[in-house]
């Protein structure tokens, strides 16, 4: 996939950003919009499937239940985080990413939780955790509940 490298968001054309290049550290690259609407909804990691522009973090491969559209390389407690719309940077793992916020449970997808970012401050900000309860929130075949994580885990190999 050729694409156009840039080195600020004004190298880009209308509607697309400057970003990081994953694959290749150093390099940027015109990659499209996320729509903020996009983050926290199922996607399905193929281009224009409800992720266009973000990261598709697939049932299979992360744990989130029933996929999870969202945003890397944003700056958590930061003004102008770089995540679009009220969406939050969280720090997941060793990646920093754009995730839905909340401000009850009802806000959140089945299998995830309204959870403060700092555990220890609930007033502060709320997003959407994964927080599976029942293997029926997972969709991939074999695939399991892990209740101490909250994550899907893929069955074991034969």
């Amino acid at each position: 996939l050729c694409v156009a490298d840039c080195t600020i968001d004004a190298d880009c054309r209308a509607g697309y950003r400057c970003a990081e290049n994953a694959a290749l550290a150093g390099t940027k690259y015109c990659a499209p919009i996320l729509a903020a609407a996009d983050i926290g909804q199922p996607c399905s990691g193929m281009a224009g499937v409800a992720c266009a522009g973000g990261n598709c973090l697939r049932e299979i491969d992360t744990g989130y239940p029933g996929s999870y559209c969202s945003q890397n390389g944003c700056t958590p407690g930061a003004t102008g985080t770089g995540c679009p719309g009220d969406t939050l940077c969280v720090v997941d793992g060793a990646v920093n990413r754009c995730l839905d916020t909340c401000a009850a449970e009802a806000d959140c997808r089945d299998g995830y939780a309204c959870t403060p970012v700092d555990a220890a401050e609930p007033t502060s900000p709320m997003y959407c955790k994964p927080a599976c309860t029942t293997d029926a929130q997972c969709v991939n075949a074999g695939a399991t509940c892990d209740l101490l994580t909250g994550l899907c885990v893929a069955p074991p190999a034969p």
